[in-house]
């Protein structure tokens, strides 16, 4: 199979490798015409889930740890991880996911 070089430019390292019985070859081209693939793509962020702070991202903003809230809430003591749904007292059923999906996105409005 045959493909044009879809660059313009000076040919800086060729490497082939062979992967499952079948050869690949990778080019690195040093041009100045790229155009970017994605233009409309939004901005990423990291998320560091954590103990004190409930996540962080890399953009700085923070959402705090809801355990001090804690004492508002009905505690379920035998609450394991296994338990993906949370049934409350006051007839509230919901998963434990989406839970915490609604609570970040309250905390953010």
């Amino acid at each position: 199979m045959r493909q044009p070089l879809r660059f313009r430019g000076q040919l800086k390292q060729v490497t082939i490798s062979k992967k499952a019985g079948k050869y690949f070859a990778s080019f690195l081209i040093d041009t100045d015409d790229y155009v970017q693939e994605y233009p409309n793509r939004q901005e990423s962020v990291g998320v560091d889930l954590g103990i004190k702070t409930l996540a962080t991202l890399s953009n700085g903003e923070v959402f705090p740890n809801t355990r001090p809230l804690q004492r508002n809430f009905a505690k379920k003591e035998n609450l394991t991880l296994a338990d993906r749904i949370f049934s409350c007292d006051c007839g509230l059923v919901i998963d434990r996911d989406l839970n915490a999906a609604i609570m970040l996105n309250n905390y953010s409005s």
